[in-house]
């Protein structure tokens, strides 16, 4: 790598640690986002040369660079391990004291199932 692989912002700082410990067994390697798609390309072909069992990842297949070659996207699909955002403390929506000044609520999901619908955009069987 040609410089220091960005350090995940938003996981708790010993859960690499006592992940590895869970699973002495296994090669790990982390990809931690970051703005510059090199840097993220440099960490998952660090983790391909490694031959990395798991990769413990802030990004979804789909988030990856385009950039990103098909066999290393297919190594990456098969091995990530995608950890979302890790909070200590309990995190409180902003709820508005008006009650009609409500916003909507937008998801944004990644995955393509059918199975997951919200509100009204249901789909009736």
């Amino acid at each position: 790598m040609t410089q220091e692989p960005p350090v995940p912002r938003f996981w708790h700082p010993d859960f690499i640690a006592n992940y590895q410990k869970a699973n002495p067994d296994r090669k790990i390697a982390t990809l931690a986002w970051s703005p510059d798609e090199d840097i993220v390309i440099e960490q998952l072909v660090g983790a391909i040369e490694s031959k990395a069992d798991v990769i413990v990842s802030e990004l979804l297949p789909d988030e990856l660079p385009d950039r990103v070659l098909l066999k290393e996207h297919e190594y990456f699909g098969e091995r990530y391990v995608f950890v979302p955002p890790q909070f200590e403390t309990e995190i409180n929506p902003r709820v508005s004291a008006n009650k009609g000044d409500s916003k909507p609520l937008l998801v944004f999901n990644s995955n393509t199932s059918q199975q997951f619908a919200i509100g009204n955009h249901s789909k009736k069987s």
